[in-house]
């Protein structure tokens, strides 16, 4: 698997319209949308990496994309990644199989 930083990032057609003033909540995604919100500030003890799932159409990429816009608005030095879940576990059992954690320990 190539080290390129940006190899497994989502690749985003135009997505500074989606953000949290104009996402959708509805009684699906109101769990997923608030802690997203409080990720994005940083705020309570949430997880780090955050990850989100559920059935097509929820917003979940609506929501990763209001995260990115919200933390590189307030704090452009930060760096975000998003990445899908296959190519992040992949390339975690890459570097167990290689016995080099250190690498993935260092993209992310």
């Amino acid at each position: 698997m190539s080290t390129n930083k940006e190899e497994n990032r989502i690749q985003h057609v135009d997505a500074s319209n989606q953000t949290f003033e104009n996402f959708i909540v509805s009684e699906t995604n109101t769990q997923a949308f608030n802690a997203c919100v409080e990720f994005a500030k940083g705020k309570g003890a949430l997880p780090n990496p955050l990850v989100l799932c559920g059935p097509s159409p929820c917003g979940k990429t609506h929501l990763l994309n209001a995260i990115e816009s919200y933390i590189q608005n307030r704090e452009p030095s930060v760096k975000v990644s998003v990445v899908r879940f296959d190519d992040f576990i992949s390339l975690y059992v890459e570097c167990l199989h290689k016995k080099n954690l250190s690498a993935f320990e260092e993209r992310y």
